[in-house]
């Protein structure tokens, strides 16, 4: 399988500007301020080995363009990776992947009108702890009364498959009532949805009266002072893993959370599309885009890049 950012010899390509390819062609790469000065018309007729040459060569700015160091000839960066995409079908494999990652350095650098980057992975992106057993998920179990809520998400699997589940986890007794009602898109009492689970707001359990203090097991070898061990009884008390490979949550997607009148009280679609579990799936964390805002402005183009990625994940996993 070809690796992001280098193309094998077999696919005629070159790495640097003028010099032959290995099929005999000159290739010449072209930089982003002469892509700036084509035409549509001028882009669409780049011949293929000239095509790939530029997909390495800007390949290599994603690092600076992704923290948001480089952002000259934006336009041109995604003028050119649109035309990619759309002209793309029936060229070789490595070339659509990177035609992919392209799309997501340059979604970065539009970010720059107003669209707020993803932070750093950190806690967000780790694996689920949580067993697939079927069991309510409770992370301290007896410690407090309890109310059982049922949440409903998507979860990417390995294999790239795309499955609904359900899971049931216990908040504290209470949580109910002071959370309200909302519709699909309405956060509620969903703080985040994060790759591992889902988190519920802490804050509430103080408008419950919900007192951490009373259960403190001053295990001062786990928690060196009081306090350490009630904050980790309140992300305990909200945050859950739950049974999955990478959960998703966006508007074609959706984690609901029902509480146990089976009132929806909270949902979330602002994390991870589909695409973009793929994506950081099959750079192994390279590509960490949500890609919620292509699905929103550019659906086409986000079914085509859907296609590629997911191809490629699974002929990669057979």
């Amino acid at each position: 399988m070809t690796k992001m950012g280098r193309i094998p010899v077999s696919e005629c390509s070159c790495v640097s500007r003028d010099v032959a390819s290995p099929c005999g062609e000159i290739t010449h790469a072209m930089s982003l301020s002469q892509i700036e000065a084509m035409s549509l018309s001028q882009i669409e007729a780049m011949s293929l080995s000239q095509i790939e040459a530029t997909s390495l060569q800007l390949t290599r700015k994603i690092d600076k363009i992704a923290t948001g160091s480089y952002t000259k000839y934006a336009s041109a960066g995604h003028r050119y990776t649109v035309i990619l995409c759309q002209q793309g079908h029936g060229r070789p494999q490595g070339l659509m992947l990177r035609c992919v990652v392209l799309f997501t350095a340059s979604q970065a650098i539009m970010c720059k009108s107003g669209v707020s980057m993803p932070k750093a992975p950190g806690n967000t992106m780790r694996p689920s702890a949580a067993k697939d057993d079927g069991q309510p998920i409770n992370n301290l179990p007896g410690l407090y009364p309890t109310e059982d809520w049922v949440v409903y998400y998507w979860d990417v699997e390995p294999q790239a498959e795309l499955r609904s589940r359900r899971a049931v986890i216990q908040l504290p007794h209470g949580y109910a009532d002071a959370c309200p009602e909302v519709w699909i898109g309405g956060s509620g009492c969903v703080h985040n949805v994060r790759r591992w689970g889902v988190q519920c707001y802490t804050r509430i359990l103080q408008d419950i009266g919900f007192d951490p203090s009373i259960y403190l097991a001053h295990d001062v070898e786990q928690f060196p002072s009081s306090e350490d061990e009630v904050i980790s009884i309140l992300i305990n008390a909200t945050h859950f893993d739950l049974p999955a490979h990478f959960v998703i949550a966006s508007v074609q997607h959706p984690l609901l959370l029902f509480d146990p009148q089976g009132i929806l009280k909270g949902s979330y679609t602002r994390w991870h599309t589909y695409l973009g579990a793929l994506a950081y799936m099959f750079s192994n964390g390279k590509v960490n885009g949500y890609f919620g805002r292509l699905h929103a402005e550019n659906r086409a183009l986000y079914n085509e890049a859907l296609t590629y990625v997911l191809q490629a994940l699974q002929q990669s996993k057979a």
